[in-house]
């Protein structure tokens, strides 16, 4: 998908209701490597919220539970954000601690209303 394509996306949502799609708010992050350099299935949150005794961004890393199989360990995957859908699409990566096939090629939807793969 373009970054045209993207942007109309983005101007249709009414961001003022879209939050009601996502049961946890804050940037998505999956996979990527461990300190070993094994693949990892980790879903984190990173929230953003403001410190109003300090005036600036304070962050926090919540590891949600979801429902469902969890998608296989990866790293250099795609994850984009379906506004308009409520989902997040992992797409492909690889995981070479597999004895197989460590291209992945497959596609996993997370349901953000309710966090289920």
């Amino acid at each position: 998908m373009g970054q045209l394509a993207l942007d109309k996306i983005a101007e249709a949502v009414d961001w003022g209701t879209a939050t009601q799609l996502v049961k946890v708010e804050g940037f998505y992050v999956f996979g990527g490597r461990r300190p070993n350099n094994e693949a990892s299935s980790r879903l984190l949150i990173i929230k953003v919220q403001k410190d109003k005794k300090e005036d600036r961004p304070l962050f926090s890393i919540v590891k949600p539970k979801t429902i469902g199989a969890t998608p296989p360990p990866r790293y250099m995957h795609t994850l984009d954000y379906a506004a308009k859908l409520g989902l997040v699409v992992i797409y492909g990566g690889r995981n070479d601690f597999l004895p197989r096939n460590q291209i992945l090629s497959d596609v996993w939807i997370l349901k953000l209303h309710n966090l289920e793969w």
